[in-house]
């Protein structure tokens, strides 16, 4: 197994939140590999959708880094 395909299987759930700097789409999913529909559904299940819609561009809004921008 490759380095490439070994870091795409592996999960890490840190204890405290981290944000990217980057859009809320980019934090969500990293690689690309979902659609917005799968994105907004997660988003609904994770009673964050409000939240998220809330957001002057929503899935495009742009994080700052540590995500310092939306606490």
């Amino acid at each position: 197994m490759g380095l490439h395909e070994l870091r795409s299987r592996l999960t890490i759930i840190p204890q405290d939140p981290v944000l990217l700097s980057g859009t809320l789409r980019f934090n969500l999913d990293p690689f690309s590999n979902f659609n917005d529909s799968e994105l907004w559904s997660a988003l609904e299940e994770a009673h964050l959708k409000q939240f998220v819609e809330s957001k002057p561009d929503g899935l495009s809004y742009e994080i700052s880094e540590g995500g310092e921008n939306i606490r």
